[in-house]
């Protein structure tokens, strides 16, 4: 089936007098963007005569078969040639063969990109792939003059076309973004800050829903709805993969994009010498456990008179390979240089002390937090108050302390009481964790998805210390509600 909506991307890719050299097509699940890529590198191995690459890229090996697999499946010689395709679709390596032409998928490891010269590039849920993978996947797309990159995406988070981060990334780092007048960009979602319960919106982000017999309907959607609920994952579930809107996981937390935008204000610790600060450490297991790499994390709020200003340190172990396989995010900011590595299997402990050693000599340190677990006691004691001499209080991880915790935090953000320095590990927390309401109205915070929340836990912890402790002795209840 030829859907209408796929015409201005196929005419984009094959039909222009004077062709695009990047084509985006971003689009709610569902909506046929691997089976319209598969149709795609299909007609750029039609001759079998021609030798021609079509490369399809993605997070993953399995995602970046599905378009092979698909063409194996329904492909009929559109120039009547007798020559088979023959697929060898093994675990490792997979591959579809017509005559000399190939289509290859590859995915996570950037340098797969390097050394060939595609005529067509498939770069599938590409607001999933690093700036560096999708530079290199452009500059491949790009070394001969009838190259194409073709990247398909529904919304991830902030970073959905045609907001996408990573276009200006990947952009600056080719050739200082001579492509920018050869992209096309085909983009269906709603509006920002939609009404999901709306049809209309449906319809701006659906274009199944304006044609006839389409397997996405009114009706399929409103099921959908019924299904989740009030669930705020499920929300921002639907949001993302049916109203393609980026930047919505955030209200899984309650706490709106704009507020925590203004909120912003990047400072030194220099900046702050000698003023009074309140300190949390989220110690966690502080190991690699199951082959996944674990967080311990430093939060600071520093009194900066109309308001308190919070950073965080984050710190992990383990190895790197294991780590680019279950936990992406956290390996990308390893190679970012945002979160402190050792290739151990325990967390360098030495150098969270050396942080805590230098925050001691440039602050005055009213309290330090820690939560409370068995293992770090021994280190506690011996390091941070026979060592450094610093006041350790000992904070339990419970619901009755972490819902104040949380409310103190989102409090002072509204109240634009508390600034954060950029920190992109504390931002990516935020966007991929959830609340959960108790009996009584105590909202504890939880991760999702697999994800980390330790640096989150510390700011929390430390914006709950200065409120207790500094500012103007005010109190939060547990129940969220502050009082003077």
């Amino acid at each position: 089936m030829l859907y209408p909506y796929w015409v201005p991307v196929l005419a984009d890719v094959i039909a222009r007098r004077d062709p695009a050299r990047v084509i985006s097509f971003s689009v709610p699940r569902s909506h046929g963007k691997t089976l319209l890529a598969a149709l795609l590198a299909g007609w750029v191995l039609r001759d079998p005569d021609a030798d021609k690459l079509v490369v399809s890229a993605a997070t993953a090996l399995a995602q970046a078969r599905l378009s092979v697999e698909s063409l194996a499946t329904i492909h009929h010689p559109a120039d009547g040639k007798s020559s088979p395709w023959r697929a060898r679709l093994s675990n490792t390596q997979p591959v579809l063969r017509h005559g000399k032409g190939r289509f290859l998928p590859v995915a996570r490891d950037p340098r797969r990109a390097d050394g060939i010269t595609p005529a067509l590039v498939l770069a599938d849920e590409a607001a999933r792939l690093e700036g560096e993978y999708l530079s290199r996947l452009m500059t491949a797309a790009t070394k001969t003059p009838e190259g194409r990159l073709l990247m398909t995406t529904t919304a991830d988070d902030d970073l959905s076309l045609p907001w996408a981060g990573w276009r200006q990334e990947a952009e600056q780092q080719l050739l200082g973004g001579r492509l920018r007048e050869d992209w096309c960009v085909h983009h269906w979602a709603s509006d920002a800050g939609a009404d999901i319960h709306d049809p209309r919106q449906w319809r701006k982000a659906n274009p199944q829903l304006w044609i006839e017999g389409g397997h996405i309907t009114e009706a399929s959607i409103r099921s959908e709805l019924a299904f989740l609920g009030s669930r705020a994952s499920g929300v921002e579930e639907f949001r993302t993969q049916r109203l393609n809107l980026p930047g919505g996981s955030l209200a899984a937390v309650g706490i709106d994009p704009v507020v925590l935008e203004k909120a912003r204000f990047d400072w030194e610790l220099d900046s702050v010498r000698g003023r009074r600060a309140w300190v949390f450490i989220d110690f966690s297991l502080g190991s690699v456990v199951g082959a996944r790499a674990d967080l311990t994390s430093v939060g600071v709020v520093v009194d900066g008179g109309e308001w308190g200003l919070l950073r965080t340190w984050s710190f992990t172990c383990g190895d790197l390979e294991s780590m680019k396989q279950n936990r992406p995010w956290l390996h990308d900011m390893v190679q970012k240089g945002e979160v402190h590595w050792n290739d151990g299997q325990l967390v360098d402990f030495h150098a969270v002390e050396a942080l805590l050693e230098t925050l001691a000599k440039t602050l005055q340190l009213e309290v330090v937090g820690v939560d409370e677990v068995g293992w770090t006691q021994n280190w506690v004691r011996a390091v941070l108050v026979e060592k450094l001499n610093l006041p350790v209080e000992a904070r339990s991880q419970a619901l009755k302390e972490q819902a104040p915790a949380w409310s103190t935090f989102v409090a002072l953000l509204r109240q634009r009481a508390l600034r954060y320095h950029d920190d992109p590990v504390l931002l990516h927390q935020l966007r991929h964790a959830e609340t959960k309401t108790y009996d009584g109205g105590l909202t504890k915070l939880y991760k999702r998805d697999g994800q980390n929340i330790d640096a989150l836990v510390a700011a929390c912890n430390a914006a709950r210390l200065y409120e207790l402790r500094g500012r103007s002795n005010q109190w939060v209840a547990a129940s969220g509600i502050m009082t003077i």
